[in-house]
């Protein structure tokens, strides 16, 4: 089985989750308007401000928009203290 990983070291932050959520949708080739649709939202706007690093989604929120972009994608969590 393939798996796909995105690894960052440290604590969550915009720019890092920006970034996955930007290359997530482009490798689904899911566009701003599509993921919308989706997510059942007229406006992208809400969506775009977490891919530009304006704001910090919830876990929740990140697992909603990893299965829009893909329905076999799931957001798992390795935490080391």
């Amino acid at each position: 089985m393939d798996h796909d990983c995105f690894i960052v070291d440290g604590q969550p932050d915009k720019e890092w989750v920006a970034l996955m959520l930007k290359r997530q949708r482009a490798k689904n080739n899911v566009t701003l308007d599509e993921l919308a649709k989706r997510l059942k939202t007229k406006s992208i706007n809400a969506y775009a401000q977490y891919e530009q690093g304006k704001n910090l989604p919830s876990l929740s929120k990140i697992q909603e928009f990893l299965s829009a972009m893909n329905a076999k994608m799931v957001l798992a969590l390795d935490i080391i203290l």
